[in-house]
């Protein structure tokens, strides 16, 4: 049977998105009863004007554990603005850290349970490293286990927009400096840092805005500085879909996309790879990346300090 699509409104509530019921008794008095098709590890849903739009089927999934929807009530509702359509990081802003102060703990045990790669990674950041560099960590969570592992040699500026998991990272480790603060926004001198990782973050922020983040990540690093970021393997535009519990905003390029991007920016790939890691039963595949600003040429030495890019 070829899947329905259903409309529904999602209301906007001080900054909040309200979850919508997944009440059965409720659902049975609006109409047919619906599971979502698993995708891509989240449910098919995107909020152009403040509304879900979901792919059903009538057969129910058979594993629950797959989708972090099981069944969704459709709320008819009035027109509203566009929330991608005020300023997409505030939109974004609006979700993702209400999201992560909601989901603060279950993610913690998801890392926990898991053996994710970005510990391996961020030790091939540190071979290359002297001692005692700067780093800067955009979305750094509750700290562990990368901000503890950066830490340990180095100065680390961690920045985060989750109220609760900065918290956390600041009891876990006293060392570094945090900033709570929006990774598109928060803003640097040239050639402030010698290294900036950023792990399951910038799938987060608008994709149309990534472009810029690189050129920004480029200006921000020293010569010779290196870049360590993760980036979830789709093309993925804005969407907005419950995870762990809570509703979260994702958009993202793919690996091919990216590479091109953090090209462009004037990167030197050192290395990159796609690799799966398990998120609550379901393989995710994400692009790993170490890059590299490269020492300008002698005939570029007068533009050092304030870099052409960014």
């Amino acid at each position: 049977m070829e899947p329905a699509v259903l409309v529904g409104h999602v209301f906007v509530d001080e900054q909040r998105i309200n979850k919508v019921s997944r009440s059965p008794k409720r659902f049975d008095q609006i109409g047919h009863r619906c599971a979502l098709r698993n995708f891509n590890r989240r449910a098919v849903a995107h909020c152009p004007r403040r509304q879900i739009v979901a792919e059903c089927t009538e057969a129910a999934n058979r594993d629950p554990h797959r989708s972090f929807i099981s069944h969704l009530v459709i709320r008819p509702g009035p027109p509203s603005p566009t929330i991608v359509g005020m300023e997409q990081s505030e939109a974004a802003n609006a979700i993702v850290g209400p999201g992560y102060d909601e989901v603060a703990a279950r993610y913690a045990e998801l890392d926990a349970l898991e053996q994710w790669p970005r510990i391996r990674w961020v030790r091939k950041l540190l071979e290359r490293l002297p001692k005692g560099s700067t780093v800067l960590e955009l979305g750094c969570g509750n700290g562990v286990p990368a901000t503890q592992e950066l830490s340990k040699r180095h100065h680390v500026v961690a920045v985060e927009i989750s109220s609760a998991q900065i918290a956390l990272a600041r009891t876990h480790i006293p060392g570094p400096t945090f900033v709570q603060a929006d990774a598109s926004e928060i803003d640097f001198r040239a050639h402030s840092f010698d290294a900036i990782a950023s792990f399951y973050t910038l799938d987060h922020i608008p994709r149309r805005r990534h472009e810029k983040l690189f050129m920004k990540f480029y200006r921000w690093l020293r010569p010779e500085g290196f870049l360590l970021i993760s980036i979830e393997d789709s093309d993925q535009p804005d969407i907005v879909a419950e995870w762990l519990g809570s509703p979260m905003f994702f958009s993202h390029f793919d690996a091919e996309t990216n590479r091109h991007l953090v090209g462009e920016a004037g990167f030197e790939v050192i290395s990159d790879r796609v690799e799966t890691q398990m998120e609550q039963h379901s393989e995710v595949p994400y692009w790993w990346l170490l890059a590299q600003k490269p020492r300008p040429a002698p005939s570029d030495a007068e533009t050092f300090g304030h870099d052409k890019k960014g």
